[in-house]
């Protein structure tokens, strides 16, 4: 029988279609009827059957490996079953527009004695090494027009929002988005942004309560669904809900996509950069990962002042707040209970960790310690000028950092002259030219290298203790002026608010048996005290 007369009657068909993006998925003109029609009428006219047809779509040719692509992985297992004999495609890049990948999945396929075929460009052989290379030249151009393509919508998008425009997608939260009689390039009429009026004042609220009272993402939720607000989506608020919208730095005034951001743009300004800023600083002290150095209260549904901030001075344990019932057994005999709000070292009590302090300590005695020393420190601060020497130290400690940074950097290039000496015997040791033995180059090589990695781990932290100190000198008016605040305003702030300016004013709240409590003072604010490094009053002391 004449193989060649054989392999010519085969005629199952198996087609791909495939296009790239959701867009071309969603959008009226789909490309994938016009490529089933195109295959259609090709296997036609040739006399061909058509068996099989795959579908992908929204599936790249060029972000995708082959191996992520379940239909075309589906088509090499029915050509290994030898289920159809040729592979129709509208155009070969519809197989993939990977360089590095898609040659060798076309050869595949022919290997398998399949014939695989493109209504344009006809069927790919690898009868010599010229069409190899002519299919590997094919898709290194189908590459580089991906390349190409997505450089022009990148920076297309970048134009957009750079001009201040709506790329499309969700519209925030406190957003709504209508026509302005903005067109496309298509002359198609395309919407923008602008603050929705009762959304706007509730994301407004949000951030307030946050910022200024301490209010946590969790709680945030909570209100919203008692008063039946809901997403855009018709959903309820969820926690994860409202810390997207606690870190969308849109809401201060900025239209941002991907890594894309314009400038500002007043009209859609819905918070204040500073209570952004600081509502930002309150998410992330609640991160899991900084649980332990966390300084800001975790529920603003507790009712008790220091919730979040107070620890054991014994074992280290956070304090948890809580309502307790305490019984008394009154002189008639009879029995009252009382509720009163108390911290629990629940490590004491679960007997978790070694514990010689107490379990609970009354809430109304701790917290009139705490804000005794707090009053304390606002009566100071009121009747203190902003001290100049604190500016005069700040620049001191900026000039020693430089100071140092240069003596570690002519040691780091010492070790790194040092290293390459060494580094250029190791020729000479194989030569059997160099006066040292292999081992005793290699111990040096690794000393060399050890101090070279030490000394750049030493600059590194000289930079950020600069940068640090930079920080501080900058900041140093609004710290003031924040701190003086905080003096003016407590005595008549709401639990929440007071629980927020205590929680920032003091890293670490300690307390021990007898009531024995230690604050740490924030040191962005200890600089405008003249406390000592250790004061003690009673049964406080301050740090």
């Amino acid at each position: 029988m004449n193989l060649t007369k054989a392999k010519e009657t085969k005629t199952r068909v198996c087609c791909l279609y495939r296009v790239s993006t959701k867009g071309q998925v969603d959008k009226a003109e789909n490309d994938i009827p016009m490529q089933k029609k195109a295959c259609h009428e090709f296997a036609e006219s040739k006399g061909w059957t058509i068996i099989k047809e795959h579908a992908e779509l929204g599936v790249s040719g060029f972000k995708v490996a082959a191996a992520d692509r379940d239909e075309l992985q589906e088509i090499k297992r029915e050509a290994e079953k030898q289920e159809f004999d040729i592979l129709l495609v509208f155009m070969f890049d519809r197989l993939g527009r990977k360089d590095n990948e898609t040659p060798f999945v076309l050869k595949w396929f022919v290997e398998q004695g399949i014939s695989v075929w493109s209504t344009v460009e006809g069927e790919q052989r690898f009868d010599s090494n010229v069409d190899d290379l002519l299919n590997y030249i094919r898709f290194w151009q189908a590459s580089s027009e991906s390349q190409k393509t997505s450089v022009r919508i990148k920076t297309r998008m970048k134009q957009i929002v750079e001009d201040g425009h709506y790329m499309g997608g969700t519209v925030p939260f406190g957003y709504r988005a209508v026509y302005k009689g903005r067109m496309n390039k298509k002359g198609r009429p395309v919407k923008d942004l602008e603050i929705d009026p009762r959304e706007g004042e509730i994301v407004r609220e949000i951030f307030f309560k946050v910022a200024r009272e301490g209010y946590s993402a969790h709680g945030i939720a909570r209100m919203l669904n008692e008063r039946n607000i809901v997403t855009h989506g018709g959903a309820r608020f969820q926690t994860n809900h409202v810390l997207r919208m606690l870190r969308h730095r849109g809401y201060t005034g900025y239209m941002i996509a991907k890594e894309n951001t314009s400038g500002f743009i007043p009209e859609l300004q819905i918070v204040e950069e500073s209570i952004y800023e600081d509502a930002m600083a309150i998410v992330e002290q609640r991160k899991k990962e900084n649980e332990q150095r966390r300084s800001v209260a975790q529920s603003s549904y507790n009712k008790t002042l220091l919730a979040g901030n107070l620890y054991c001075a014994h074992c280290g344990t956070r304090l948890s707040g809580f309502w307790h019932k305490d019984r008394y057994r009154l002189a008639d005999g009879t029995v009252k209970e009382v509720m009163a709000p108390k911290y629990n070292c629940y490590a004491k009590g679960l007997k978790v960790r070694p514990c010689d302090g107490q379990q609970l300590y009354k809430a109304e005695i701790v917290d009139e310690i705490v804000e005794g020393i707090a009053k304390d420190i606002f009566a100071m601060i009121s009747r203190m000028p902003k001290d100049p020497t604190i500016e005069a130290q700040l620049k001191k400690n900026i000039q020693n950092k430089e100071n140092l940074l240069r003596e570690l950097d002519a040691k780091l290039q010492s070790a790194k002259k040092e290293l390459e000496l060494y580094e250029a015997q190791i020729i000479k040791c194989i030569e059997g030219k160099s006066k040292l033995s292999e081992a005793t180059l290699a111990r040096m090589i690794s000393r060399a290298e050890d101090s070279v990695a030490v000394y750049e781990k030493e600059i590194e932290k000289a930079r950020m203790d600069k940068q640090n100190q930079k920080d501080t000198a900058a900041q140093i008016e609004d710290f003031y002026k924040e701190f003086k605040g905080w003096a003016d305003e407590y005595e008549s702030a709401a639990l929440e608010r007071r629980r927020v300016i205590l929680s920032q004013l003091f890293n670490r709240i300690e307390i021990g048996r007898g009531y024995e409590v230690k604050v740490e003072i924030a040191m962005s604010y200890k600089q405008f005290l003249n406390l000592s490094e250790n004061t003690q009053t009673g049964n406080r002391t301050v740090a």
